[in-house]
């Protein structure tokens, strides 16, 4: 889960029971000076986490660490979807515009 206001990523651990979750944990913390906060985000199937901030769309490994920066000159990225019949095209909303890249793992489809 993100939280804009203050910037961050929060992870949750499933409990055994599959229903519940434990304490948060900061994920990830954002402190880059570009303009942008936390609000879209979506995994692929190699557990990556890609999600809308500071600068464009970042990329973090399961861990939390940092992988990639997809930039997104000029325009602020609002929200993101994987797409087409393999889930390998990201559709990316920005202010004013909707933007598509291929990526070589797919996305979690969206039930």
């Amino acid at each position: 889960m993100n939280c804009s206001r203050e910037r961050l990523i929060r992870a949750y651990d499933v409990k055994p029971d599959g229903k519940s979750v434990g304490p948060g944990r900061v994920f990830f913390q954002y402190t880059h000076p570009d303009k942008g906060n936390p609000d879209g985000l979506k995994c692929d199937v190699d557990g990556r986490v890609y999600c809308t901030a500071p600068g464009g769309i970042w990329v973090h490994n399961p861990d939390g660490s940092v992988v990639a920066r997809l930039a997104t000159p000029g325009h602020h990225a609002t929200n993101i979807c994987f797409g087409d019949d393999d889930h390998k095209t990201m559709y990316i909303t920005m202010i004013g515009c909707v933007s598509r890249i291929r990526l070589n793992t797919p996305g979690v489809a969206s039930k």
